[in-house]
């Protein structure tokens, strides 16, 4: 065995090792495979044996190869859980942004301030970064940007005064790039991979969602420099006051998604070209990234499964 290698697209860990008979060649098997048991005769034994290089020879080497598949049996063990996730973590995302973005509303209705929601948001972009952190393009932009958000938004409630606005102000506005970035960059690494999953669906919706949340934290911007820049029914306040961060919440997917139930409506020059816009894009996306995304999917199940090697030669083992 020569080492572990990492899939340039899935991040996929793949024993790369060398055949000690014929020409030598160089063979590549997923480790998990490469790990596992055979029958032979009747009986369970190892794929794989450690054997002694053609520079080693006796007990020592076997020692030494037989300590080189324990440990990576154990990386096998220990790594599971990250190759599982890494493999479900758009369907994970997904799931908890349903849970706390449908949530958020069930705990206001409690009485619970709106400061709560930039908590809520706070596990928002934790998870966002959980699941961007596997991909090593994605995860420098993750880090830089959304671990200062979260900071931001959680200790500007420590503050007071206009300290209190400036802070939250500038964690909004790295929201609202965290948010944007985010959608672009799962967007570009699904058309740019070579294997399409299930899972890869599960990223255009949370992307989609990530839209939404940025333009919701767009909104409460505006609002906040210039109130009432937004028309809000009375259905929607509660005692005289209305959670804001939650309702332009539910206006953003409102508006794109292009329902338009009414019950809040932009009335400043700045808020209506941010409507139209999140209303084109909230088109566009689903028509063209989703829609194309699926396509590739079904493409590439319906081709045929390719079977044995060229040239004749089978792998070993």
């Amino acid at each position: 065995m020569i080492g572990v290698a990492l899939h340039s697209e899935t991040q996929e860990e793949l024993v790369v090792y060398r055949q000690e008979y014929g020409d030598h060649g160089l063979w590549v098997r997923p480790k998990k495979m490469f790990l596992e048991t055979v029958e032979v005769d009747g009986q369970e034994v190892p794929r794989f044996h450690p054997l002694a290089s053609m520079a080693e020879s006796g007990p020592c080497a076997f020692k030494k190869g037989q300590v080189m598949a324990d440990k990576e049996q154990l990386r096998a063990k220990c790594g599971g859980w990250r190759q599982v996730y890494s493999e479900r973590r758009f369907g994970i995302l997904l799931i908890i942004l349903a849970v706390l973005l449908a949530g958020s509303p069930v705990l206001f209705g409690f009485g619970l301030s709106a400061g709560w929601f930039d908590g809520l948001m706070a596990l928002v972009l934790l998870a966002a970064i959980q699941s961007l952190c596997f991909e090593r393009r994605q995860r420098m932009f993750a880090l830089l940007l959304g671990i200062p958000t979260i900071l931001i938004f959680l200790g500007g409630h420590a503050l007071s005064g206009t300290a209190n606005h400036s802070v939250s102000f500038i964690g909004h506005l790295c929201g609202v790039l965290f948010f944007f970035g985010s959608a672009g960059s799962i967007v570009k690494s699904l058309f740019n991979s070579r294997l399409l999953t299930f899972d890869s669906i599960f990223g255009a919706v949370c992307g989609y969602l990530f839209l939404g949340l940025a333009w919701a934290m767009s909104y409460s911007m505006i609002e906040a420099f210039q109130p009432g820049s937004f028309q809000i029914s009375e259905s929607l306040r509660i005692s005289g006051e209305h959670p804001q961060p939650c309702v332009l919440t539910y206006y953003s997917f409102v508006t794109l998604t292009t329902v338009g139930y009414g019950d809040v409506t932009p009335s400043s020059p700045t808020t209506r070209p941010f409507a139209w816009v999140e209303a084109i894009k909230g088109q566009f996306y689903p028509a063209i990234i989703v829609a194309g995304l699926v396509s590739m999917l079904v493409a590439n199940t319906s081709q045929p499964q390719r079977h044995g090697r060229s040239g004749g030669q089978d792998d070993p083992a």
